[in-house]
């Protein structure tokens, strides 16, 4: 069975074409460390990010709605320090727009580079057959 993962390294910044596009990216953001004993969570409303006691694995998670098992790489304190992201974009934004600007500010302020690779696992495979009388 093939699954797209999404691998990443903490690295230093790429240089950028300059025919790129602008990111899309937040007005302003904060991300700090967290020292919160919770469980993390996230919520947003018209143009505003708050997540609480995310590690930055799960930040990928959610800023490139993949699951866990489709990140890889990484130093290991990317599954154990935990921060707080706090983030307003510049008018009304919906999750999606978001999600985009939360990877812009993962690759900012964590150096965030990442690539996307096919890996071949073990899994089961369903199917349907029909049976005709």
């Amino acid at each position: 069975m093939l699954k797209a993962c999404l691998a990443f390294g903490v690295l230093y910044p790429f240089a950028h074409g300059s025919a790129q596009p602008a990111a899309p990216a937040f007005e302003v953001a904060s991300v700090k460390p967290s020292k919160a004993k919770d469980n993390g969570y996230w919520n947003s409303s018209a143009g505003y990010l708050v997540m609480r006691n995310q590690s930055l694995k799960k930040l990928i998670q959610i800023a490139y709605r993949v699951r866990d098992d489709q990140v890889s790489g990484g130093p290991k304190w990317t599954d154990s320090d935990r921060f707080e992201v706090d983030a307003r974009a510049a008018g009304p934004a919906k999750d999606p727009e978001l999600l985009d600007m939360l990877q812009t500010l993962l690759a900012e302020r964590f150096q965030l580079v990442f690539h996307r690779e096919t890996k071949e696992v073990p899994g089961y495979s369903w199917f349907c057959q029909s049976v005709e009388n």
